[in-house]
């Protein structure tokens, strides 16, 4: 069989010296004639339970190959003969690793990062909200990384992380959202961990970062609205195709996934002022990896997600809308300005008030996060809050009643 292949590719080489072929552009991603990067983020359902799960990761480099990505974010790619098969298997086929970097940590991560740009810095931090006390996501050393990776334009951020899941029914089957599950809370602190971690850990005069992985969050989500408010970054699907929202995780098309998840797995961006690295704008964005594949053990997909695919084009810098990184603390007021503001299951104030409202949102993710405490409904409170419209003179917010108690107590307890 390889004897074939050897074959093969020694003719079609023979062809395109011979101009018989015309190479597909998507070969010469990344190089500085097409100054691009391509960007691929994928869950490979690689659990220790998963099913045919050595038949699936035989066949993903092939796959991943034809997007020929420049950097690859690989999820849940936990064991090491899995990590064995896909070097062997990209190694074959020609794609030229410059990075391969496995996050250990514990059972946690599964984060594998591969690039043709080498790395010249590479760094984790895990998340301080981690899941209840009895949960096994304690076990799972769900956090961020950032590498930052030196590509023919300049410099480029990269951060991937795999937050924590939702593991009942997102939507009705009328595709109504359900609100709630035992892990919601702890999922709104995650996305603001992200949120200032972007923020505190790009370097110094960066001009760009690029955000991926499987986030866990749909658009439909409040945790994602949060995230999006207040990261300041901008999904690049959601650039080059507004209003359209497939899904990366689908019961209906994938006969592994469990629950209809939507679009949970993203590739963000955004460009600062800065004086170190290049500047980004996405050119095409797709889901892919939807197809079954013939594999050992049959016809089937590849994973229970499918992949994310972005292609960012290094802009000049009148090309793009650069932003500043979102405040996240902003000067709270006295305590009694916001008991008045507070009914038996709403918040009600003008929408002068807004930002000193969001000051209070901030100030109790700000003090969960850091003291690791157990979240409240407080927690839930502070995300309607922070994700409430903007567009209304008198802005009321509908809360369970729980969660307007535990703003009341919350309140009682600040300095």
């Amino acid at each position: 069989m390889r004897d074939r292949k050897n074959f093969s590719t020694v003719c079609f080489l023979i062809l395109v010296l011979a101009g018989l072929v015309i190479m597909p552009c998507s070969l010469a991603a990344g190089t500085p004639e097409r100054n691009t990067i391509s960007v691929l983020a994928y869950n490979i359902w690689g659990v220790i339970s998963a099913r045919y799960r050595p038949a699936r990761v035989a066949e993903i480099p092939a796959a991943i190959i034809q997007l020929d990505p420049d950097i690859i974010n690989l999820e849940e790619a936990f064991r090491p003969q899995d990590h064995k098969a896909l070097r062997e298997g990209f190694e074959e086929l020609g794609y030229p690793i410059r990075t391969w970097h496995y996050q250990d940590c514990g059972y946690g991560t599964g984060i594998l990062l591969i690039s043709r740009f080498e790395a010249e810095e590479i760094g984790y931090q895990k998340f301080r909200a981690v899941g209840d006390i009895y949960s096994y996501e304690r076990l799972a050393c769900r956090g961020l990384l950032r590498a930052v990776f030196r590509t023919p334009g300049g410099v480029l951020e990269f951060y991937s992380t795999h937050s924590i899941p939702r593991m009942n029914l997102i939507f009705t089957e009328d595709m109504e959202l359900i609100e709630g599950d035992p892990k919601e809370l702890y999922r709104y602190l995650q996305m603001y961990e992200l949120s200032r971690m972007f923020k505190e850990r790009r370097g110094p005069g960066a001009r760009s970062i690029i955000a991926a992985g499987d986030f866990n969050v749909s658009p439909e989500m409040r945790e994602y609205k949060l995230l999006m408010r207040l990261s300041g970054l901008r999904n690049s699907f959601d650039e080059m195709h507004p209003g359209e929202n497939p899904s990366t995780y689908c019961i209906k098309t994938n006969e592994f996934a469990t629950i209809e998840g939507s679009r949970i797995d993203h590739i963000l961006y955004q460009n600062y002022e800065g004086t170190r690295g290049l500047y980004l704008k996405p050119v095409e964005s797709r889901v892919v990896m939807k197809n079954q594949l013939k594999t050992k053990r049959g016809q089937m997909h590849l994973s229970d997600h499918y992949g994310i695919f972005t292609v960012f084009e290094v802009a000049d810098e009148g090309e793009i809308q650069k932003s500043s990184p979102p405040e996240l603390s902003l000067p709270v007021k006295e305590k009694s300005f916001y008991l008045l503001g507070i009914k038996d299951a709403a918040l009600e104030f003008p929408a002068r008030d807004r930002e000193a409202w969001d000051a209070l949102a901030l100030k109790i993710l700000s003090g969960f996060d850091k003291k690791l405490k157990h979240p409240t409904p407080a927690v839930k409170a502070a995300a309607r809050i922070l994700t409430a419209p903007k567009d209304k003179s008198i802005v009321r917010i509908s809360m369970e009643q729980d969660e307007t108690r535990a703003i009341k107590r919350y309140l009682k307890k600040m300095k």
